[in-house]
């Protein structure tokens, strides 16, 4: 099974079963590949399923080494489409050694000198005249300096009559391919000295499709917004930021919480609608496919966020797909639920009696009064409490399924005094909307204010801890949060090792931790060399998944490997992860 894409931003599905000879492809492809980092496209004039804002000829340009040659017609509107490039050739007669057509040369150096060419396809048409005993051959030239097979047109490409194809596919190309040559040049048979006759016009380029490559990752800064500042956030925030690409141009810029995209902004353009129904920057005709710098605000309603601490980050895409995180310095903390006034937590530790506190106005009733209990030697309504992950020493931590984690924290006087033999409450919330928080348990400070808590690793959440001033205090005077980022663990297994074509397997596995109500997708992939390719996907029930696959296209005896994966999103308590694999044996 092998697939084509649309054209960048499409969302079409097109199979091809095989690959089509032509006399100058050996494969069939609309567009380049686009769904792994390091390829986009890049279109010239007027390519099958590709609407063009303005049909231009891109990066191509003449290649003419007899100095003879006569073009037009850059894009011009013909009877039958759009011509690319049109050659004329009045004295019918191309010299030994010389060569016309067009050609495509990536940068050498400065901007854009990491681009390669990858894949070329044209639609494109030619006739060569009949040689005469004493005339060399005419070759068509797919790649300089060497490499060429004749030239052809078909209905697979453009023939003058309108006919749209596959067109005339090179294959991947030579990894650092810099340049391309699509034209004609008259070769010389051994000692045979003579000319090549040409056709006046000899060639017609209707559209070139061109697949580029490039690993450099972009660059991005966080530069302000509400987003950023200290405290409990709530309501619409914002995040102000700057995005460079020098080589393929930046795509798209993402907010990220604990790593799931929550606000973005994408500069792409979708070529398959009609141009008046296209947006976005993002021309796909040049080399730099996107613009070089991109500054701009992305909002978020937190109050679509699940309350709680999260790693803030902003991600750069650019038109290749490489990326680009940058992390902000500090957490940020979610607030916009309110906390259930007089909850009482689970004592989980014997209650250590503090001093005898003073009659007054507010007790555990709010009742005037009452007598309070001071919270710890030292307490004090302005008590500073601070807690984090002891192996990171930050408030926000990544961990494996199923960890013990620690965290360790200090409650302080406001005179910097250490608080001892207080009562802190702990709380917890799972980062799924609507979920509660929740207390869990009580930890008490040592003689140093200081006080640990282990938790076990088992959803991304949210944990709270809280202080009162007095024991029968109903409200928290100070309290801090903490945030747990936990990579899924996923399951895969198969009803079969082994089978034939034509018959079926079942795949089957879990998501541990996983709550019950979430149908998340779950991806079904299958190693295709270095790369990893999507075939299908279902969706968690109670935390399992099930999808039977049947093979229909296995040739000789092949072995597939498989793996399942989640990805990150918000509401999905655990971030993005893969099964472990397993392989399964077809026989054709």
């Amino acid at each position: 099974m092998s697939a084509t894409n649309p054209p960048r931003g499409g969302r079409r599905r097109l199979r091809a079963d095989a690959a089509l000879a032509s006399a100058l492809a050996a494969t069939a492809a609309l567009a380049p590949a686009a769904a792994h980092a390091g390829t986009y496209p890049m279109y010239a004039c007027d390519v099958p399923g590709v609407n063009l804002p303005a049909p231009t000829r891109a990066a191509w340009t003449d290649w003419d080494t007899s100095g003879q040659v006569q073009h037009h017609s850059d894009c011009a509107t013909a009877a039958h489409g759009s011509v690319f490039f049109q050659i004329n050739y009045p004295t019918g007669v191309l010299g030994q050694g010389t060569g016309v057509g067009v050609e495509l040369r990536a940068p050498a150096t400065g901007p854009q000198s990491a681009i390669s060419i990858a894949r070329v396809t044209d639609w494109s048409a030619t006739a060569l005249a009949a040689q005469h005993p004493n005339e060399a051959r005419a070759e068509g030239i797919n790649l300089a300096p060497a490499i060429s097979s004749a030239p052809g047109g078909s209905a697979d490409a453009f023939d003058g009559t309108g006919t749209s194809g596959a067109g005339h596919d090179s294959g991947p190309l030579a990894a650092g391919t810099k340049t391309w040559r699509l034209g004609v040049q008259c070769a010389a048979l051994g000692a045979q000295v003579g000319q090549c006759t040409l056709p006046s016009p000899f060639l017609r380029v209707r559209g070139i499709g061109t697949t580029l490559e490039e690993g450099v990752q972009p660059h991005a800064s966080i530069d302000g917004g509400s987003m950023t500042f200290a405290g409990a956030l709530k309501g619409a925030k914002t995040l102000s930021y700057t995005a460079t690409d020098a080589e393929s141009g930046i795509e798209k810029v993402e907010m990220l919480l604990d790593g799931a995209p929550v606000a973005t902004e994408s500069l792409a353009r979708d070529l398959s609608l009609p141009v008046g129904q296209q947006a976005g920057p993002c021309t796909y005709t040049g080399f730099q496919a996107c613009p070089s710098e991109h500054g701009g605000v992305l909002g978020l309603d937190t109050g679509k966020v699940p309350d709680g601490t999260y790693e803030l980050a902003l991600r750069a895409t650019d038109a290749a797909g490489n990326q680009r995180t940058i992390v902000s310095g500090a957490p940020v903390v979610i607030d916009n639920v309110a906390d259930q006034p007089g909850a009482k937590p689970v004592i989980l530790v014997p209650p250590a009696p503090g001093p005898q506190g003073a009659s007054g106005a507010r007790g555990a009733q709010g009742v005037p009064g009452a007598v309070l209990t001071l919270n710890g030697s030292n307490a004090a309504a302005g008590a500073s409490l601070r807690a984090s992950f002891s192996a990171t020493h930050s408030r926000t931590i990544r961990s494996a399924y199923g960890k013990k984690v620690l965290i360790t924290g200090q409650l302080a006087a406001p005179s910097g005094a250490p608080i001892a033999g207080a009562r802190v409450s702990v709380m917890q919330q799972d980062k799924i909307p609507g979920a509660p928080l929740t207390a869990v348990g009580q930890v008490v400070t040592d003689g140093g204010g200081r006080f640990v808590y282990v938790t076990t690793a088992v959803r991304s959440r949210s944990l709270r801890f809280g202080y009162r001033t007095h024991l029968e205090d109903a409200d928290f005077s100070a309290t801090t949060d903490v945030g747990l980022a936990v990579i899924a663990k996923l399951t895969l297994a198969t009803n079969h090792r082994s089978l034939r074509n034509g018959q079926s397997v079942v795949f089957r596995g879990s998501v541990a931790g996983a709550p019950p109500k979430v149908r998340k997708v779950v991806e079904l992939q299958v190693k295709k060399g270095s790369r990893w390719m999507t075939f299908r996907s279902t969706r968690l029930r109670n935390g399992r998944f099930s999808e039977r696959y049947r093979f229909t296209r296995t040739r000789g005896r092949i072995t597939y490997v498989f793996r399942a994966r989640v990805r990150e999103e918000v509401g999905f308590p655990f971030l993005t992860s893969h099964s472990p694999t397993v392989k399964v044996t077809v026989r054709g």
